[in-house]
């Protein structure tokens, strides 16, 4: 598949071939492509364009920030041909106040954690090196190129061909039951290199803290209630792979430093009201995808010895895809 970020319309004379575009401002007119508008920017807003014969349209998506205004849009395609979804989403971050466009990013990489892991994600639009590089540490993301910037796509697909001049890339996507059975997970050994804390209120934006107990403290004097503490944890497997998790955290995670090594591993199939254990991650997914589960986690027990260890979640992959 070749998907094409061409900037500005005004600086496009002709499309080339593609068969997913993205732009700025008025598409030229080409009657094999079936345009969308965000309606982010104003009298430029960032277009999606998609070829009628090769792709058919699943559902339209929208990332809202949590101060109201979009952060990003997406198209979910399905390509008929070998029965592959393809998520092709237009982020503006760039177009967000200065104040926000933190808030913006961290919504931005949840929702692509939402998606789910192997879904087919490309992600095109306006930010600076400094924030894909987050999203690029986050994991659910990679560059189609070094230094290549304005175009980020899953880990899992590959990059036959980039033409920056163009602004185009071939992707290969392959089956999302294929990516996943492939994927990477957290290695015994692998290193703790940083930890954020949060506080998300029920019904405002999260706040990072600089510790459990402040986040927890945050959370008894927090008037309107019902708000909940979360861990961000960057691990950095031997390989130097790095994965980037949220979970919800307790006390137990409040003696967590960086430097702490992961000791061991088990991985955990979840269906609704019940778990069940297994030693290896092959053996996992082979009972989620018998057992239409909701998700395959890690559970990852960290520290410098096992007397002092602590047992918290890792990284997940959904099996089940919440597209809403």
């Amino acid at each position: 598949m070749r998907f094409a970020n061409l900037g500005p319309a005004d600086q496009v004379a002709a499309l080339p071939p593609a068969d997913v575009l993205v732009l700025r401002g008025t598409p030229p007119a080409d009657d094999g492509y079936r345009w969308f508008s965000t309606g982010l920017g104003g009298e430029q807003p960032t277009v999606i364009g998609f070829a009628t014969g090769a792709l058919d349209l699943h559902g339209i998506l929208s990332v809202p920030a949590r101060a109201g205004r979009l952060t990003a849009w997406a198209l979910r395609l399905w390509r008929p041909a070998d029965q592959v979804t393809i998520v092709c989403c237009a982020a503006e971050l760039d177009r967000l106040p200065a104040d926000q466009r933190q808030s913006g990013l961290r919504v931005l990489i949840d929702r692509l954690a939402g998606f789910g892991e192997g879904t087919a994600v490309i992600l095109a639009g306006g930010w600076s090196p400094t924030e894909a590089d987050q999203l690029v540490e986050s994991g659910w993301l990679a560059r189609v190129a070094p230094g290549e910037d304005r175009l980020l796509v899953a880990p899992g697909i590959k990059i036959t061909e980039h033409d920056p001049d163009q602004g185009t890339a071939d992707l290969a996507i392959r089956h999302r039951r294929q990516l996943i059975n492939e994927r990477r997970w957290t290695e015994p050994g692998a290193e703790v290199i940083r930890l954020d804390w949060w506080y998300q209120p029920e019904r405002s934006v999260r706040v990072r803290c600089d510790s459990y107990a402040e986040a927890e403290e945050r959370q008894r004097t927090d008037a309107m209630g019902g708000g909940s503490i979360a861990l961000t944890s960057l691990l950095q497997n031997p390989d130097g792979r790095r994965l980037e998790t949220t979970n919800w955290a307790g006390s137990e995670a409040a003696a967590l430093r960086k430097g702490a090594l992961v000791l061991s591993r088990r991985f955990v199939v979840h269906q609704p009201q019940r778990r069940t254990d297994f030693d290896t991650a092959a053996e996992a997914l082979r009972c989620a995808w018998a057992w239409d589960a909701d998700e395959v986690s890690e559970e990852l027990t960290l520290g410098h010895d096992p007397a002092t260890a602590v047992q918290l979640p890792g990284d997940r992959v959904r099996i089940k895809i919440d597209w809403r």
